[in-house]
């Protein structure tokens, strides 16, 4: 890894970014199962592209919906204790 220094915080966001970055939990999550012999990677890999074809289906859907009325907007907006 390249480090420039830009200042303090972007050192930091530097190191944070590589540490989350190996610290992925659905990725180790992955790993576990996979070495557990519980999934095969083939299986993830499936479960995966599901999951993207609900989010698509479900940004679509958000997107043709109707946008909300004002009343909506301001409905149980706060909440009387």
């Amino acid at each position: 890894m390249t480090m420039v220094t830009i200042g303090t915080n972007h050192i930091i966001f530097i190191v944070q970014s590589a540490h989350r970055a190996n610290r992925d939990c659905l990725e180790m999550f992955a790993e576990r199962v996979r070495e557990a012999g519980v999934v095969t990677a083939a299986e993830l890999r499936a479960i995966d592209k599901d999951v993207e074809k609900l989010i698509e289906e479900a940004v679509a859907a958000a997107k043709a919906a109707p946008l909300p009325t004002i009343r909506d907007l301001t409905t149980d907006v706060y909440v009387a204790y």
